[in-house]
């Protein structure tokens, strides 16, 4: 990591570049992977023929964006604002609509039901603990998992239009420059975020299922 990180800045690449890229690169994932998650109706091929478009689409939209506003193909270019954010608006979009329209034609799967049903918990390959003989007790709370799931959608929602557009609206509006003091609060916000995701994604999760 220590080597790509210094070919990076010498060539001069930095942290905001890579961050915006990140999405052109993984953007066309998400929605395929959330049909291939919740979805009945799912087809191998068509979540990953979207993922495949939708990386085409974005670097082809990304690049073609930064020679019609600058010209030319550069790190200036292709780091600015509207190449980066046409290029991770068609990356999602173009996988989402793919894999979406062709999840709609395709035939009921059966595989998210045997998942429920057969249970496989144990490395030894002797020992198997199927869905009739292992009640999970969490699993048989519905009033407990309703509860969660509403909590996890609205949730995501505030969560969503507070950070997507609530703060940046009112720092563009306000034309709000960060002091010192103030960006070192938001980088410490920051830490603190990624600290409690972890502990709520990785750790807490175990601590239910001892």
């Amino acid at each position: 990591m220590s080597v790509i990180s210094s070919i990076l800045h010498y060539i001069g690449v930095d942290l905001g570049y890579m961050y915006l890229f990140m999405g052109i690169i993984t953007s066309p994932a998400v929605i395929p992977i959330f049909i291939t998650l919740t979805c009945d109706k799912k087809n191998f091929y068509g979540v990953i023929i979207a993922t495949i478009l939708g990386l085409v689409s974005g670097i082809s939209v990304w690049l073609g964006v930064a020679i019609y506003s600058f010209g030319e193909i550069s790190i200036k270019s292709t780091g600015s604002n509207n190449p980066m954010l046409y290029g991770n608006l068609a990356s999602i979009t173009a996988s989402g609509i793919v894999a979406i329209i062709w999840s709609l034609f395709s035939s009921p799967s059966h595989e998210l039901r045997k998942v429920k049903q057969v249970l496989e918990i144990q490395t030894n390959d002797d020992v198997y603990i199927r869905h009739e003989a292992y009640q999970d007790p969490l699993e048989q709370n519905f009033l407990g998992l309703k509860k969660a799931f509403k909590c996890a959608i609205w949730s995501s929602v505030i969560l969503t239009i507070i950070l997507a557009f609530v703060i940046p609206l009112i720092m563009i509006k306000s034309k709000y420059i960060f002091t010192e003091e103030v960006f070192v609060f938001w980088v410490v916000l920051a830490i603190l975020w990624a600290i409690i995701s972890t502990c709520a994604i990785l750790i807490y999760p175990s601590y239910l299922l001892k």
